[in-house]
C-alpha cells in the first residue's frame, strides 16, 4: 500500500498533496529569523491523512482537527485520500459532518457511506491480510495496527515512547501485532494471553463470589464457609429427623385423634367403675340377719291352752325359721357373688385405665415435643428456609472452589506455554536474527557508529517481551532514534519479503532533537535503498535546516525544493494556528 494524494472537497482550504516514494517533507519555514516554527499545520496536516486512514475523530485523539471543525473552518468538508495497493487504486472519502460513515471506492469494491467499523475491517483484508501467515490475526485489529505507520504528536513537546507500544495495549498484545507485521508466527503468544486473559477473568470472578459469599453470609474466611455448612447440615438433619419421628404432616393429626380416642376410652372406664363401685357399696350395705327365736317357749306356750295346737305351732315355726335362714343364706351367697364379679370387673378397668394412662402420657410427651414447630407450614417452613440457606451457601462455595481449580489448571497450563515460548525463541534464532541485522545496517549507516549490544531480541525471562535497542544509546532524541531506525526496519521488512503491509511510514517531529548529520546520513541511505523494485514513502515533519554547502546531499534549499508543503508562520495551513 502507498500514499497516491490527499485533498479536501469540496473546498480546497490547501492544495492537493501528491505522494511519491522516497522523502515526502512537511516543512516549517522561518519568514524571519525570530519566527516560531510551532502551530503553523505540520501536524495538522498530518492529521488528515490520520482522518483519511479512519483514524479516530475526537478531542482526545484528534484535538487540532476537532478545534477546526467546531470553529466551522471543516463544516460541509470531505477527505479524499487516494491510495494503492498492486496496481488498484483505492479512494477513502471521508466527511467531517457525518464522519462515522465514510466511504471507499476502487475498480474492485464500493461502499458508500459505510459504518466506520465494518469499514475497518475491510480495510485490514485489503492492506494487512495475508492468507498463507501461519500466526494468528485478527480484522479488528487495523485501528491498531495502522497507528505504528502514523507517528504523529497529538500535543505540543509530545515525546516519543518506546516504539514497542505504538498503539494502547498490554505489551503482551503488542508482540502479538509486531511479530505479526515481521512475519513471525505469533500463535504461542496468543495463546500464553488467552490463558492469561483467562487467569485474570477467573481471578476476578473469584473475588468477587468470594466477597459475595464473605458477605451474604458473615464469614471471613473460607474455612468458615465449611463450618457454616456443616452447622446448616446438622440443624437440617436435626430438623427433619423431628418430621420424621413425629410425622407432622400425616401423624400430628392420627396422634390427636388417638390421644382423644384414649381420653374417651379412660373416661368411659373410669364412669363404669364408679357405677360398679356405687353397686359394690350397696350390696355391702346389706345387713339381712338369720331367725334366732327359740320356738320351744312359744310351744309351751300354747301348750297350756291345746297341747296339739302348742306341737303345731312349734313345727310351723320351726319350719318358717329354717325357710327363712335358708332365703337369708341364698341372698348373702348371691350378693358375695356379685361382689366379686365386681371388684374383678374395677381391677381389670383399673389395669386397662392404667395401660390407656400410660399410652395417653407418651402420646401427650410426643405431642408437646413439637412446641417448636406450632403447626406443619411452620416446619416446612423453617426446614426450607435452612435449605435454601444451605442451597446458596453451597452454590457460591462450589462455584468458589470451581473458579480456585480452573485457575490452578490454567496456571499449570501457563507454566506449560512458558516453556513453549522458550523454545520459539530458541527455534526462530536465525529468523530474529536477521532482522536484527537488518535493524544493524539501518542503525550503521544513520549514526555512522556499531551497536554492540543486540539491536532486537526477544525475551521470556519474568515476561514475554521485545527488546529495541537500549533506550540511552543517545545523548538526546529520547525514543527518536530508536524509534526511527525499527519503524524503518519493520517498513523494509515488509518490502523485502513482499509482504501485504503499508509501504509508507509517517514520523512527526522526529528530528526535532538529533542532529542533522544523522538526517543526512537517513537521505542518503534511503535515497540509494529506494528504487523500482523497492519503492516506500517517507512522510516526515521538519523544521527549517542549516543552508548547508552546495554540495551537500540535502539543505535548505534542496528541501525548499522537493518539499510537499512549506508552511510558516505567514502561510498557516488553514490560515490559523491549531
Amino acid at each position: 500500500m502507498k500514499l497516491l494524494s490527499l485533498s479536501l472537497q469540496p473546498v480546497e482550504l490547501f492544495p492537493t498533496v501528491e505522494f511519491e516514494s522516497g522523502f515526502n517533507f512537511i516543512y516549517g519555514v522561518k519568514d524571519l529569523p525570530g519566527d516560531s516554527l510551532n502551530g503553523i499545520g505540520k501536524s495538522l496536516f498530518l492529521d488528515f491523512i490520520d482522518f483519511g486512514l479512519l483514524g479516530y475523530f475526537n478531542p482526545n485523539h484528534n484535538s487540532r482537527l476537532s478545534r477546526a471543525f467546531h470553529k466551522g473552518l471543516l463544516k460541509n468538508c470531505s477527505v479524499n485520500l487516494a491510495f494503492q495497493i498492486d496496481q488498484s487504486t483505492y479512494n477513502i472519502v471521508r466527511s467531517f459532518n457525518d464522519y462515522n460513515y465514510p466511504s471507499l471506492f476502487s475498480d474492485k469494491v464500493s461502499y458508500k457511506e459505510k459504518y466506520i467499523r465494518e469499514l475497518h475491517f475491510i480495510l485490514f483484508e485489503i492492506i494487512f491480510s495475508r492468507p498463507d501467515y501461519s500466526g494468528y490475526s485478527d480484522n479488528s485489529w487495523y485501528s491498531k495496527l495502522i497507528q505504528f505507520y502514523l507517528k504523529i504528536q497529538r500535543v505540543s513537546d509530545q515525546k516519543f515512547i518506546n516504539p514497542v507500544k505504538f498503539a494502547k495495549g498490554s505489551t503482551l498484545e503488542m508482540i502479538l501485532y509486531h511479530l505479526f507485521m515481521l512475519n513471525l508466527d505469533n500463535s504461542v503468544f496468543q495463546q500464553y494471553s488467552e490463558l492469561l486473559s483467562d487467569i485474570s477473568s477467573y481471578g476476578k470472578s473469584r473475588e468477587t463470589t468470594k466477597k459475595f459469599l464473605f458477605e451474604n453470609h458473615g464469614l471471613e474466611n473460607i474455612s468458615a464457609a465449611h463450618n457454616t455448612l456443616n452447622k446448616l447440615n446438622n440443624e437440617i438433619h436435626k430438623h427433619q429427623k423431628a418430621i420424621d419421628n413425629h410425622n407432622l404432616n400425616e401423624q400430628y393429626d392420627s396422634l390427636s385423634a388417638k390421644a382423644d380416642q384414649v381420653t374417651s376410652q379412660i373416661k368411659s372406664l373410669m364412669l363404669k367403675n364408679s357405677y360398679d363401685r356405687k353397686k359394690l357399696f350397696e350390696f355391702e350395705q346389706f345387713t339381712d340377719q338369720q331367725v334366732n327365736f327359740n320356738s320351744n317357749r312359744v310351744e309351751s306356750i300354747y301348750n297350756e291352752i291345746n297341747p296339739e295346737l302348742g306341737s303345731f305351732v312349734k313345727r310351723s315355726l320351726d319350719e318358717a325359721k329354717v325357710f327363712r335362714n335358708t332365703i337369708v343364706k341364698s341372698r348373702t351367697d348371691f350378693i358375695a357373688y356379685q361382689k366379686s364379679i365386681l371388684k374383678e370387673r374395677i381391677r381389670r378397668r383399673d389395669r386397662e385405665i392404667e395401660t390407656l394412662e400410660k399410652e395417653q402420657s407418651q402420646i401427650i410427651k410426643s405431642l408437646s415435643s413439637r412446641s417448636t414447630f406450632t403447626d406443619v407450614k411452620e416446619s416446612y417452613a423453617h426446614i426450607t428456609k435452612l435449605n435454601s440457606e444451605k442451597s446458596n451457601l453451597e452454590s457460591q462455595l462450589s462455584l468458589y472452589q470451581d473458579l480456585v481449580k480452573r485457575e490452578d489448571k490454567l496456571k499449570n497450563s501457563i507454566s506449560i506455554k512458558e516453556g513453549e515460548i522458550n523454545d520459539y525463541i530458541k527455534n526462530r534464532s536465525s529468523q530474529i536474527q536477521n532482522f536484527s541485522s537488518l535493524m544493524t545496517d539501518i542503525y550503521q549507516s544513520i549514526f555512522n557508529s556499531i551497536n554492540e549490544t543486540p539491536v532486537f531480541s526477544i525475551s521470556n525471562i519474568d515476561k514475554p517481551e521485545l527488546n529495541i535497542l537500549p533506550d540511552d544509546i543517545y545523548s538526546h532524541g529520547l525514543n527518536q532514534g530508536r524509534t526511527l531506525v525499527y519503524d524503518l526496519a519493520v517498513l523494509f521488512n515488509s518490502i523485502e519479503n513482499k509482504l501485504n503491509a503499508p509501504r509508507f511510514l509517517i514520523h512527526d517531529g522526529i528530528f526535532d532533537s538529533l542532529d542533522n548529520i544523522h538526517l543526512l546520513s537517513l537521505y542518503k541511505f534511503c535515497t540509494q535503498k529506494l528504487s523500482k523494485d523497492f519503492e516506500f514513502q517517507y512522510i516526515v515533519t521538519l523544521n527549517q535546516i542549516e543552508d548547508g554547502n552546495e554540495g551537500d546531499i540535502l539543505n535548505h534549499k534542496k528541501i525548499l525544493d522537493i518539499a510537499k508543503l512549506k508552511l510558516s508562520q505567514n502561510n498557516k495551513l488553514l490560515g490559523q494556528k491549531f
